[in-house]
């Protein structure tokens, strides 16, 4: 915690693109430079409430980053038909830090703490290159804990009692969920029978991934622990020992909350050709509806429907622990130094 003395400080930074070089393989496809932006700030403060008796402490911290991935195509032959979701897209990320913490000197033997650490945080990731915007996901992420702790010194002992509470959630929401996601793939051929041998694993290489995402997940954790450790000092039993016994009482639970598209394949590729020229056609993977019309040059030899699915799952569990029990022992030995007669 802080001290009698009314103390802080004061944290403030600022990064934007014009510290940054151009990315080269960006420079060389004529992409424009991205946008950059980081900021970070935050402060502390600490003193007294009660002078010698009651003290505190807080800070805080913010960070936001304007980070941003690029999203194209090198595929000189399918990559023109996905041009409409290329381009440099922003890809944020927040964050919110606090600890808060008070100590209370209750006498010269007792001694109370109570503090908390909480933490938020926002991330919007998994895009660019060959991968849409549509596909990106935010990450929040929130962390909660609160310790409360006493301390007690007396004649030949010392007791520590704490209570702890810990809460975590993490909740990665697609943004977008209601559209199918597809993935453009082209396979090869390697089988010698007549006709375009369609084989899922015999990939070539993927073209491009564009459409909605359909994962969105809920979980939480949380603990609530009770711990006690006793310790006595100083115990003369042939040598001088010291004894320490504890006992733990912890319950924890998680639930889970999931939402998923379940998943409708669409095989399509150019119909009449073979090896080669039907090699080079891509085939869509999709999930749900399409958000886009097909192409001339591609058609679908199977409909697609989108099924959206729910699950939620929780579970509780309770630990307990007593009777540790830890001893040591010290001795001391006089060695007498023999004169000579």
């Amino acid at each position: 915690s802080g001290n009698n003395e009314l103390s802080g400080d004061v944290v403030d930074t600022n990064q934007d693109e014009q510290w940054i070089a151009q990315d080269t393989f960006a420079e060389r496809r004529g992409d424009p430079k991205a946008p950059l932006e980081n900021i970070q700030y935050g402060f502390s403060v600490g003193g007294q409430i009660i002078q010698d008796s009651l003290l505190f402490f807080h800070a805080y911290e913010r960070k936001e980053e304007t980070r941003s991935s690029t999203v194209f195509s090198n595929d000189a032959t399918y990559g023109p038909l996905f041009a409409a979701d290329f381009g440099t897209f922003a890809a944020p990320f927040e964050q919110d830090l606090l600890f808060g913490k008070l100590s209370w000197q209750i006498n010269p033997d007792q001694r109370l703490e109570l503090s908390g650490t909480f933490r938020d945080e926002a991330d919007i990731r998994d895009f660019g290159g060959q991968t849409s915007y549509d596909r990106a996901q935010q990450i929040n992420t929130d962390v909660r804990s609160v310790v409360l702790k006493h301390q007690w010194s007396g004649a030949g002992f010392f007791n520590e009692a704490t209570v702890d509470y810990f809460s975590y959630t993490y909740n990665p929401t697609a943004l977008n969920f209601s559209d199918y996601g597809r993935e453009f793939i082209v396979f090869r051929d390697d089988n010698a029978a007549p006709g375009f041998q369609y084989n899922v694993f015999n990939r070539n290489r993927t073209v491009f991934n564009t459409g909605g995402r359909s994962d969105n997940q809920f979980i939480e954790q949380e603990n609530l622990t009770f711990k006690n450790d006793l310790t006595f000092t100083d115990i003369e039993w042939m040598g001088t020992h010291t004894i320490k016994v504890g006992a733990k009482y912890s319950m924890q639970s998680m639930f889970v909350d999931g939402s998923v598209a379940i998943r409708s394949s669409a095989t399509t590729w150019k119909p009449g050709q073979r090896s080669a020229a039907a090699a080079t056609s891509p085939s869509a993977s999709s999930w749900g509806r399409p958000s886009r019309p097909p192409t001339s040059t591609i058609t679908s030899s199977v409909s697609t429907s989108r099924m959206t699915g729910r699950s939620r799952r929780s579970w509780k569990s309770i630990s307990a622990c007593a009777g540790t029990m830890k001893t040591t022992r010290s001795t001391t030995t006089t060695r007498r130094r023999p004169t000579s007669g």
